[in-house]
């Protein structure tokens, strides 16, 4: 949840947009107070503005597709992320502050339920290889695009993921 100081923020830079209406940077600080307070809806308006405003980065692609994936939007959340890979983006995760760490539980978590909650399927090998790459989860990124690659192994979007899965293991 926000803390006091963090809904003061929020309600500060609402009341500034009247000035800085075309600013990206207004407009991601935003998005990381709505996710600090768990409001996945207003984080993804936030970062979707963002981006419409022509401003491009992996660590918007991230958190969009973790906002994305918190509201179970699974399709939405890998087309970020793989925004997210193509910007050759990393997460460093020893730098990160503890809403950003809390916002990853939570969205391996979510991943987590998505593959127990669908059958075995070669359909959902590439989002969980994406978001599993993304997560850092490597192996598991392997495993699950060899699993599409066995029942597909011409699929060029599979076949470079399961590369940068390697080079990330090395």
């Amino acid at each position: 949840m926000r803390s006091p100081a963090e809904d003061q923020r929020l309600r500060i830079l609402i009341r500034s947009l009247d000035e800085q209406r075309d600013d990206p940077v207004v407009y991601i600080e935003m998005g990381r107070l709505y996710i600090a307070g768990e409001d996945w809806l207003g984080a993804i308006r936030s970062f979707e503005r963002c981006q419409s405003l022509g401003h491009r980065s992996g660590q918007v692609a991230f958190e969009l597709g973790c906002a994305y994936t918190m509201m179970r939007n699974w399709d939405s959340a890998v087309r970020e992320w793989e925004r997210f890979v193509d910007f050759d983006s990393e997460l460093r995760i020893d730098n990160m502050e503890q809403v950003t760490r809390n916002l990853i539980n939570l969205t391996n978590k979510a991943w987590r339920s998505y593959e127990q909650q669908n059958i075995e399927s070669h359909y959902k090998a590439y989002p969980l290889g994406v978001a599993y790459f993304v997560l850092g989860r490597f192996q598991e990124a392997v495993d699950a695009v060899n699993s599409l690659l066995n029942y597909n192994p011409a699929s060029e979007r599979a076949l470079n993921l399961r590369a940068r899965c390697y080079r990330a293991l090395k």
